[in-house]
């Protein structure tokens, strides 16, 4: 996994076609195929951080931004990410260094990433060029899936509504 800096994370979606003109996470060209409420349960967002990040267990290179924190301050716990950071040798801070570029044998560590990001109500962009699949977490607590193509993806949307629902 290599952690890169904001400039990095917007030039990698920008080359993509996934910004839009304020850099903001832009779902032109794609079709929303699933948007639910993530549970309150900490079990069940383990759950659903995991089969998240199962979408990219085909990936040589995808991406995790997370774009949305500081928003909840009560529902993080700083230091625990920075440490988990730390275990895999980023010393920076996250509005330093937001983006994760990951390829399929980084999904436990990534795993990790989105169980914190939905645990501490933080929002995250994840985006896998080989499924041309977007997915989005807000910091208002629900997830969006977005294909290019939503027959592609009806695997990956089965499978997240179970977790979701």
């Amino acid at each position: 996994m290599r952690i890169i800096n904001k400039k990095e994370t917007m030039d990698w979606l920008s080359e993509r076609g996934l910004l839009d003109s304020d850099g903001k996470f832009s779902s032109s060209g794609f079709v929303e195929v699933l948007t639910a409420a993530i549970p309150v349960d900490s079990g069940r967002k383990t759950a659903i951080s995991r089969a998240i990040v199962s979408v990219f267990d085909t990936d040589s290179e995808a991406l995790l931004w997370i774009n949305e924190f500081g928003i909840w301050e009560s529902s993080e716990d700083r230091n625990l990410f920075d440490g988990f950071r730390r275990s895999l040798g980023e010393h920076s801070h996250l509005y330093e260094k937001p983006g994760h570029v990951f390829s399929s044998s980084d999904l436990t560590g990534v795993g990790s990433l989105v169980a914190m990001t939905l645990y501490f109500v933080w929002g995250a962009v994840l985006y896998s060029p080989t499924r041309s699949v977007a997915i989005r977490i807000s910091h208002d607590e629900y997830v969006s899936v977005f294909a290019r193509n939503r027959e592609e993806v009806s695997e990956i949307t089965e499978m997240l509504k179970k977790h979701l629902e």
